[in-house]
């Protein structure tokens, strides 16, 4: 499928055994993706059917979701976050219009029901435009909110919340949306008796990819944002108080992708945690990423021991 890929470089025994190098890797990622790009325009005017997995990497003018009903997706035999990817998936491969259908409004999955509806039209079969106003609830127990994390600034909110809700944190000062160096804007700055927190909130859409290509491309755009903020802190902030700076991301297979990134690049001053309060458990044991709110919590009681 790649004409231009040097395979003489993989089929050479010799070479095969010192391993693809980092470079390598991308632009041969990077060449896959052109191919299936070109290939998704050579298909112009067919309909392809195809799970969601399999269409992950392409894009088509118009996208049908079919059975989106709760219990199929989400499907509750799977860990609720890896849904969320799933659907998320979905939605973005289409460039134009995006047409879900489900049973009915009763039995439609709890994702479309948390979407909000100035962004969607929803028309069932042989029924009224159901208003904004109807209640949004479902069926099922724990309504979840997993859409609204895609969109907006849901992430910074829940971030907010887990920070003020945690008593055993003391803030001084904790505000949304910091704005006191001129041309910077930090999404949460925490101020505690002994240091000050900038912290930076990821959402899906900020942070969720489909490709390693995408992948390094996002992951290195969070980095280049990261280095320009802290410059201007830098230049423009003074305090005797202990400056930490924390990026947190919506779940922590995200957190440990990028903690891997900043590892090649040598990067330490950068913390890395999470905000998902349902899987905190298991992204600690997992990959040994806290919650931000744990995070800050344990820092602290190190401190007083030593």
């Amino acid at each position: 499928m790649i004409e231009n890929f040097d395979q003489e470089r993989l089929l050479d025994e010799e070479r095969a055994t010192i391993g693809l190098s980092e470079e390598e890797i991308y632009e041969f990622t990077r060449q896959i993706d052109k191919k299936l790009i070109e290939r998704n325009s050579e298909d112009a005017g067919k309909t392809r059917l195809s799970s969601i997995h399999k269409a992950k990497g392409l894009e088509f003018d118009y996208v049908f979701l079919i059975s989106t009903d709760e219990e199929i997706l989400p499907n509750e035999n799977i860990l609720e976050w890896e849904e969320v990817n799933l659907f998320y998936t979905a939605i973005t491969r289409v460039k134009k219009e995006l047409y879900i259908t489900a049973s009915c409004w009763e039995e439609c999955s709890r994702y479309i029901k948390c979407m909000d509806h100035s962004l969607v039209k929803l028309l069932p079969t042989n029924s009224p435009l159901i208003p904004g106003s109807q209640n949004l609830t479902h069926p099922h127990s724990n309504p979840s909110q997993a859409v609204v994390e895609i969109m907006g600034d849901w992430g910074e909110k829940k971030v907010f919340e887990l920070l003020v809700n945690n008593k055993k944190i003391k803030w001084e000062k904790l505000v949304k949306n910091w704005q006191e160096i001129e041309g910077l804007q930090i999404d949460i700055y925490g101020e505690t008796k002994e240091k000050i927190y900038f912290i930076e909130v990821k959402d899906w859409s900020e942070s969720f990819y489909h490709s390693p290509t995408e992948s390094l491309f996002r992951q290195k755009e969070i980095k280049k944002q990261h280095i320009n903020r802290q410059k201007k802190i830098v230049e423009n902030f003074n305090s005797s108080k202990k400056i930490i700076y924390l990026i947190s991301f919506p779940s922590g297979e995200l957190a440990d992708d990028f903690k891997k990134f900043l590892a090649k690049e040598e990067i330490e001053e950068l913390t890395i945690v999470h905000h998902d309060k349902i899987h905190s458990k298991t992204w600690e044991a997992e990959y040994n990423i806290k919650r931000i709110d744990e995070w800050i919590t344990e820092k602290k009681k190190t401190i007083k021991v030593n």
